[in-house]
């Protein structure tokens, strides 16, 4: 599919749509799949939280949601900053078991 605009949600005509439009079609397409309702910004944080998780920058991933800052976005997502530090931290915990178990 070959789009002539660099937009996700448009209408029939090629043009932008509002945010509430999205959401009422969110709205109902979740309504037929019988699945939890989410919105368009909703959609936003999970596709910024999958990325985190998946290991991107916090810079780049700043950048890629249009912040104004990087202080935003990690203040934002510090929740999920927090359980990626203590997931670092069990993977650092176990490198240095490992190290110490070649030493011995």
């Amino acid at each position: 599919f070959d789009c002539p605009v660099n937009l996700v949600f448009v209408n029939k005509k090629m043009e932008l749509v509002t945010n509430t439009a999205v959401n009422k079609c969110l709205k109902q397409l979740c309504g037929k799949l019988g699945i939890t309702e989410i919105t368009c910004h909703g959609l936003r944080h999970t596709h910024a939280s999958i990325l985190l998780y998946k290991g991107v920058s916090i810079n780049y991933l700043s950048r890629r949601l249009g912040h104004d800052s990087v202080l935003t976005t990690m203040r934002v997502y510090t929740h999920i900053l927090d359980e990626l530090a203590q997931r670092d931290s069990e993977t650092t915990d176990a490198a240095m078991d490992d190290l110490f178990q070649v030493a011995k």
